[in-house]
């Protein structure tokens, strides 16, 4: 197999990771990406090659070349495909060690912007745009937004929450999937990102106040007592199930509408109440609301980065004082030394 062409390989990989897919093992958006990325990407410059001439170097000049002509996502991307190849190469002895181990990773060049979290006065000002924009209102926007708000949940959760998953006497709704599109089954819902995606978020008593209200109304249109409601929470216009990226082309244009930065998408939300929940919580608690494996993720990736509170200077404030308990002069008023005689 030493002299099998990387293509091969490649295409060997690929229909691998499709088998986990169908076992629902592996995510099929993933292999939706990896194959745009293998098709457009790796395989053009790997065309020819046998197995045994993909050396580190080769990789390396590789992932660089991609990095350079389109971005550091791209190139880790094709990085991951790359050593998924090879290391279907060293099970099959083709190779006797993966060469992608030994390639540097990839450098963006550039500091990691903080994330970018909401105030409370600033989510209020949002709900209030949104509620006085016909279009966002004819959309769903300001139901939309406030559920996002009110927890923090993922674009493709709240997209897919049914009325049977919202538990209004336990204030509680239950996350029980994330809707995806794949090219091989459409638009579905999925078991979600990871083990804790699973979970029941608890409802602040206003967005409960919401939910019921948007009932009452959905039911009255379908003629059915509110609590015999059933379907999606927040369904396409036609009662179907709605497409995140339909969700997000009316995004945009509300946020151009109103001069909003290109920052401001669904996820911000999500960022927003890591931080406020984090600011008021033990940082476990804003973790399991958004369904995060690591506490770690919830620090690093959503809680938006503030100036420091006033909490460190005043723990540091028992440096400003003396054994016996009297404070220490301000540098400026105790006496200076003499300078040195140098004459």
């Amino acid at each position: 197999m030493r002299d099998s062409k990387v293509v091969d390989v490649g295409q060997k990989w690929l229909n691998e990771f499709r088998e986990l897919v169908d076992k629902g093992v592996r995510s099929g958006t993933s292999l939706d990406t990896y194959e745009h990325r293998w098709e457009t990407l790796v395989k053009p410059r790997v065309e020819g090659l046998r197995i045994s001439e993909l050396h580190a170097g080769r990789v390396v000049k590789i992932i660089q070349d991609i990095n350079a002509d389109l971005s550091a996502s791209s190139a880790k991307t094709c990085r991951a495909i790359l050593s998924g190849l090879c290391g279907l190469a060293v099970r099959h002895k083709a190779m006797d060690t993966n060469p992608v181990r030994d390639a540097r990773p990839v450098e963006t060049g550039r500091r990691k912007k903080p994330a970018r979290a909401l105030t409370a006065d600033e989510v209020l000002d949002i709900f209030a745009k949104a509620d006085s924009d016909e279009i966002a209102k004819r959309q769903d926007l300001p139901d939309i937004m406030r559920f996002y708000g009110g927890t923090g949940e993922r674009t493709g959760e709240a997209i897919a929450v049914r009325w049977e998953h919202v538990d209004f006497a336990a204030k509680v709704a239950q996350v029980e999937g994330n809707m995806v599109r794949t090219k091989a089954d459409g638009a579905k819902i999925n078991d979600g990102k990871t083990a804790m995606a699973e979970r029941g978020i608890p409802l602040a008593d206003w967005l409960v106040d919401m939910l019921l209200d948007r009932r009452a109304r959905v039911a009255a249109e379908r003629d059915v007592h509110p609590e015999e409601l059933t379907g999606w929470v927040f369904p396409n216009t036609k009662g179907g199930l709605r497409e995140s990226s339909n969700l997000r082309r009316d995004w945009r244009a509300f946020r151009d509408r109103h001069d909003i930065g290109d920052w401001f998408t669904p996820r911000t939300f999500r960022r927003t109440v890591a931080t406020l929940v984090t600011d008021a919580l033990p940082v476990r608690e804003a973790s399991d609301l958004l369904g995060h494996s690591r506490v770690s993720q919830t620090t690093d990736t959503y809680v938006g980065r503030k100036a420091a509170s006033r909490k460190a200077a005043d723990v540091l404030g028992v440096l400003g004082g003396s054994k016996n308990g009297s404070k220490t002069a301000p540098r400026s008023e105790s006496k200076r030394p003499q300078p040195y005689d140098l004459g």
